[in-house]
């Protein structure tokens, strides 16, 4: 059995998320549908305070950040128990 953290350290799981992250936070076709999403929800004529577009955007950014890094998480096991076959 081999010792899978020597072959990836912390550094480089963190490195991989933040640059997947910081990718599809860029990606045009992210941000577009993003922007359909709140239209589809009537948020465009909406009168939002700035409190609840501040905890709405918050909770897109949240719940971004934990699916990523659940993603990550997953296929960073699946890597290691593939190396220990």
């Amino acid at each position: 059995m081999k010792d899978s953290s020597s072959f990836f350290p912390a550094y480089i799981s963190i490195g991989s998320y933040l640059s997947t992250f910081f990718l599809t936070l860029t990606n045009p076709l992210t941000i577009i549908a993003f922007l359909g999403v709140f239209a589809g929800f009537g948020l465009r004529n909406a009168d939002l305070s700035l409190g609840s577009a501040a905890t709405l955007l918050d909770g897109v950014f949240v719940g971004s950040s934990l699916w990523f890094f659940l993603l990550s998480y997953g296929v960073t096991s699946l890597r290691n128990t593939m190396l220990e076959l």
